[in-house]
């Protein structure tokens, strides 16, 4: 809903001074893949608990995790660091904020997402089994 108040603000100031479309339009397909790759993490956190705060916080820990991890380059050895960027979500997402997007950043995000749902289906058919559900 808000990507939706997004564009039309972005379709009224084009109208009265038109501008380039492509980095707008690269920044907002990047929020929607940001917000579903957040709604996927939430959901597999809210699978795995009946407390919606403990839900909400598992959550949190692990998109913080995912968005601060390649901000202390400093701290290991080259190697590492590029392992690190190819997981961070903050590196994928900023190719979009600047207006480009590229094929390897949409991989990352639909693979992210692509886990998070599996995680959430596998710990659902789980609580299925044991009849908690």
């Amino acid at each position: 809903m808000t990507v939706a108040l997004a564009t039309i603000a972005f379709a009224v100031l084009w109208f009265f001074h038109p501008f380039e479309l492509g980095p707008p339009i690269a920044g907002l397909i990047g929020l929607v893949l940001l917000g579903t790759a957040f709604i996927s993490c939430g959901l597999a956190a809210s699978t795995l608990t009946e407390n919606q705060v403990v839900a909400a916080m598992v959550t949190y820990g692990i998109l913080v995790f995912f968005w601060f991890m390649t901000w202390n380059e400093a701290v290991g050895n080259e190697q590492l660091i590029r392992v690190l960027l190819l997981l961070s979500l903050f590196d994928h997402y900023y190719n979009f904020a600047s207006g480009t997007v590229q094929t390897v950043d949409i991989a990352y995000f639909a693979v992210f997402l692509a886990f998070f749902l599996f995680a959430s289906l596998r710990s659902l058919q789980s609580r299925a089994w044991r009849g908690i559900a």
